[in-house]
């Protein structure tokens, strides 16, 4: 008899860290690094929350202060307001934005050149 909400440990283990590649790729200031993000995972676009890049943006309280150091690295980004890719490129590569979100065209973030000094 199968366990109702039963996940495989390897689910477990791949989804999160499927999640610490996301969260590293959005707060980077390696436009490579977050190219080769979306090339990997054959992502078309990135939907990101509009705060998402202000230093007071609670990424380590909204569930995701368990993916540790990533988490920390990505919240010392913010606070010492280092530039970042996707809040660069997130005026050029926007296709949809509205009051709380943008949604940028991968493509564009592909066919970027270093938007980060």
């Amino acid at each position: 008899m199968k366990r109702r909400g039963f996940r495989p440990k390897i689910f477990d283990e791949k989804l999160r860290q499927r999640y610490t590649e996301l969260i590293e790729a959005q707060y980077s200031p390696d436009l490579t690094a977050v190219q080769n993000f979306i090339q990997k995972n054959n992502i078309r676009f990135w939907l990101l929350d509009r705060s998402a890049f202000s230093p007071d943006y609670p990424i380590d309280k909204v569930g995701l202060q368990s993916f540790g150091s990533v988490t920390s690295r990505a919240v010392e980004r913010l606070r010492t307001g280092t530039p970042l890719v996707l809040s660069e490129l997130s005026e050029s590569c926007s296709v949809v934005e509205s009051k709380n979100i943008i949604l940028l065209d991968a493509r564009c973030i592909l066919d970027a050149k270093n938007p980060v000094r």
